[in-house]
């Protein structure tokens, strides 16, 4: 019988207690307490751009232009969509009945009986991302995946299409330009790209990318072997940005992520006053002397961090005002040497902006069974690092070079 979460309803201190319980046992989730997520997801954008935290393994990028181009290819006599949604189910099940029980991470559907119920496919996670780096290159950019079969249900001359709409004379509205032998010798039973399919990944991405964001760090890890092996080496952006930052060439990447490993330590300091003060409220004497002594020692390393929080956000186009609003008031604080108490209150009004009836620091004491020695909210920021990392290295091994 499957099993779940549920309670009685007692009391909301009860409600409260259970809610606490279940987000310590979520595990992996990290939740956004202070509502800074917004600004991490674009800096995180401008580092890494259309890739997410979703997507898993680079071989899930050709799943859509694979599909296409064989349903333009064999000409059935169905529709696109109808085509489309057998055999992205079909490949699913293909993949992860090859590795149900093996150790492979980052296979959709393989905890699952039969992966063609999974409820999220590839086409959206990936859809996305296909367009920001080429993979499917037409007039549809921030357009749904629905819109693009919609673009796509008839066969159409390719003559009739402007410049815009297709990248060269070889493709047609679809926007994909893949090789015979990529098409015809995919195989959706095996994770690993082969060396043709590698290539094509690498060299549409780079094409895409220099034309759109040149500075972007994914973009020097394709193009520089050499420091794409010391990212792989690495196990998070923190120790990459410790180890590396000065083997990065190019100028404009480098304040790109030194600027971005700059927005992280000042965040990482507002979250461990943010976890100070919920410490306050369990009145537990040793814990709270320990979260106040790292916070004393942050205040002081924080110092020698030269950070132009302002010009770095407005860069940062789409970042949007409330989130960077915080950050810029926290930032100002900091480097102006506001008190603790202000310190203090510009933390507690964040989290209630940002979880209204559900802020923590409103509550006037926290059960210390659940709250004690538990950390809440962000650490240091990754931006991806981990979902990158797997996408790399499954395009250097397509190419040997890993």
């Amino acid at each position: 019988m499957e099993s779940g979460w549920g309670w009685i309803n007692f009391s909301s201190k009860d409600r409260d207690r259970s809610l606490a319980i279940i987000s310590v046992l979520k595990g992996k989730g990290v939740v956004d307490e202070l509502g800074i997520g917004v600004s991490r997801d674009v800096i995180s954008d401008s580092l890494f751009p259309g890739l997410s935290t979703i997507q898993t393994r680079a071989k899930y990028f050709l799943f859509t232009p694979i599909i296409v181009a064989r349903y333009r290819k064999d000409k059935p006599n169905i529709t696109l969509v109808k085509y489309f949604q057998e055999k992205e189910s079909e490949y699913l099940e293909c993949m992860a009945s090859t590795y149900r029980g093996k150790d492979e991470n980052g296979i959709f559907g393989i905890t699952l009986d039969n992966a063609k119920s999974l409820q999220r496919k590839p086409s959206s996670i990936y859809w996305n991302g296909q367009q920001v780096l080429g993979i499917i290159r037409n007039n549809l950019h921030n357009r749904s995946l629905r819109h693009y079969f919609e673009q796509n249900r008839n066969k159409v001359n390719p003559d009739h299409y402007s410049e815009e709409d297709v990248p060269d004379s070889s493709t047609d509205k679809s926007g994909i330009s893949l090789e015979e032998k990529i098409i015809v010798s995919f195989d959706p039973k095996n994770i690993n790209l082969t060396d043709s399919e590698a290539k094509y990944l690498i060299e549409t991405m780079k094409l895409k990318l220099v034309d759109d964001n040149k500075d972007c760090l994914f973009l020097n890890l394709l193009v520089d072997y050499e420091l794409g092996r010391k990212f792989l080496s690495c196990d998070s952006f923190y120790e990459f940005y410790k180890e590396y930052i000065d083997d990065i060439s190019n100028e404009n990447l480098k304040k790109r992520v030194i600027n971005a490993y700059n927005f992280s330590y000042y965040m990482y300091g507002a979250h461990l006053l943010y976890n100070l003060l919920l410490q306050e409220k369990i009145e537990d004497s040793q814990i709270l002397e320990e979260y106040t002594e790292k916070f004393r020692l942050w205040l002081l390393d924080i110092k020698n961090v030269k950070y132009d929080h302002i010009n770095h956000l407005e860069s940062l186009q789409e970042v949007k005002s409330k989130a960077n609003k915080f950050v810029e008031d926290w930032v100002s604080s900091i480097k102006s040497g506001k008190s603790m108490d202000i310190l203090k209150k510009l933390i507690e009004e964040q989290e209630f902006k940002s979880k209204t009836g559900r802020a923590r620091l409103k509550k006037s004491k926290l059960p210390p069974e659940v709250f004690n020695r538990v950390w809440y909210g962000m650490k240091y920021q990754d931006y991806r690092f981990n979902q990158v990392k797997n996408i790399l290295t499954d395009i250097y091994k397509g190419l040997d070079l890993c």
